[in-house]
């Protein structure tokens, strides 16, 4: 019997943490849902945050590990900006949350435009989201990363 690299071991995850990843992802999800239905003009950023709170722990969480809510031309700025912002009509919406299930951190970042998208908006929509990768291909790959890794450790080091 050989010993396991560290490096090796990283990469390994189980069954039961993959799912545990799943569900707090799956949780994140189900609020972002429940955010967009509930937005109106008007609303503020807190008031987004404070539902965003009481939402995962609606759905199972002890609460938000972290949450960024932001409108309009706050959306461009990397980090956002500390003040509240007020949602318009047309404005676009960026929500970066997630939720800590058994020291597994869910962070699932939406960003939509609140009514009717722009032409400019929707090019810049369809440009960006051609680039992203849904959260079920990365699951995949750990999922295969766990498969090679347990293959890896069957061989290494090799038998003289």
């Amino acid at each position: 019997m050989h010993k396991k690299s560290p490096l090796i071991a990283e990469w390994h995850k189980s069954d039961n943490e993959l799912a545990l990843m799943q569900g707090a992802m799956d949780m994140t999800l189900a609020v972002h849902q429940a955010t967009a239905s509930m937005l109106y003009p008007g609303i503020s950023t807190t008031e987004v945050e404070a539902f965003i709170e009481q939402a995962h722990q609606k759905v199972g969480a002890p609460g938000n590990y972290f949450c960024i809510v932001l409108f309009g031309v706050a959306t461009s700025f990397p980090h956002g900006v500390k003040d509240p912002q007020t949602l318009n009509e047309g404005d676009v919406v960026l929500i970066d949350t997630g939720c800590k299930v058994h020291d597994y951190i869910s962070d699932i970042t939406r960003t939509y435009v609140f009514g009717q998208p722009t032409s400019r908006q929707r090019q810049f929509w369809n440009n960006e989201s051609s680039l992203s990768w849904p959260p079920s291909t990365l699951l995949n790959q750990a999922r295969l990363a766990k498969r090679l890794t347990q293959r890896l450790v069957s061989i290494w080091p090799p038998k003289d």
